[in-house]
């Protein structure tokens, strides 16, 4: 005689069903939080300090400088609205030790060049590497680093257009030691 295999049941098959939705559910619901939380990108407000700046963009837009930041040296340059060139160092304390993982500050000086390029369609950009402090073996992570700040000012909506990376060129004399191995070379077209 054959045994008669009893199914589950209603309660159990409600727990059963349950189970595999939320085994479903939870991945799906986490790549959706991971990829919406990369799409917005570093975006804590950031507290003023006595003497930073509000400053108002040719496009209306408004911008918080920190007084002396290479922000405000930007800022202060475009009001003049000349056109020439003009070079600006990008320090590696924008980038955690031997990385391209921008910090805190990275992301705010970040979002500053993009939003002066949005702001002047006119400015155009070039991020220029070059050896740490004259370090050969530098080089690589300079130009990645240098890659990764054009890359993430793109993402901003800035123009393609607007924003280059090239290798600086220094002539035979130059003394490289003191070179920070990024720089931002902006050219108004007033």
């Amino acid at each position: 005689m054959a045994a008669r295999v009893k199914g589950l049941n209603r309660k159990a098959r409600t727990w059963v069903v349950i189970a595999v939705i939320m085994l479903l559910a939870i991945p799906v619901y986490l790549a959706v939080k991971f990829a919406a939380s990369g799409l917005v990108g570093h975006s804590e407000p950031v507290p003023f300090k006595s003497g930073d700046e509000l400053v108002i963009l040719r496009d209306g837009s408004t911008l918080h400088v920190a007084s002396g930041s290479t922000g405000k040296h930007i800022a202060d340059w475009l009001e003049r609205d000349v056109e020439r060139e003009k070079t600006f160092s990008v320090s590696n304390a924008n980038f955690q030790g031997n990385s391209t993982t921008l910090t805190d500050q990275g992301w705010t000086h970040l979002a500053q060049i993009a939003q002066f390029l949005k702001a002047h369609h006119r400015v155009e950009a070039m991020v220029l590497f070059s050896p740490h402090h004259g370090d050969r073996s530098t080089l690589a992570l300079e130009q990645v680093r240098a890659d990764r700040i054009r890359d993430e000012v793109l993402r901003q909506g800035v123009d393609r257009e607007q924003i280059v990376v090239a290798a600086e060129t220094f002539n035979a004399a130059h003394e490289a030691s003191h070179d920070d191995g990024l720089a931002l070379v902006l050219t108004n077209r007033a």
